[in-house]
């Protein structure tokens, strides 16, 4: 099954998200393994890391390529800031 929580229009939206099982722990993984990498992490540490927690990451890109993992929470920084 698939999880892609998104919003299609231009108005802000807040969801909230609860797991059962918890998945502190993924998430801390998670954040520690965007850390390392600065934010790339390669497609075989996220592959393991859903492995580790029953999750699975998809359109992830094939062979030992990086995923840039952002929280779209959050703006990038504009080059004249």
């Amino acid at each position: 099954m698939e999880h892609r929580p998104y919003n299609v229009s231009d108005a802000e939206v807040r969801f909230l998200f609860i797991t059962s099982p918890a998945l502190d722990g993924f998430f801390a993984e998670m954040a520690d393994l965007n850390a390392a990498t600065g934010g790339n992490p390669p497609t075989e540490a996220l592959k393991e890391l859903g492995d580790r927690w029953d999750c699975v990451f998809t359109d992830l890109p094939a062979g030992h390529r990086t995923t840039r993992m952002v929280n779209e929470s959050v703006e990038e920084p504009s080059e004249t800031d």
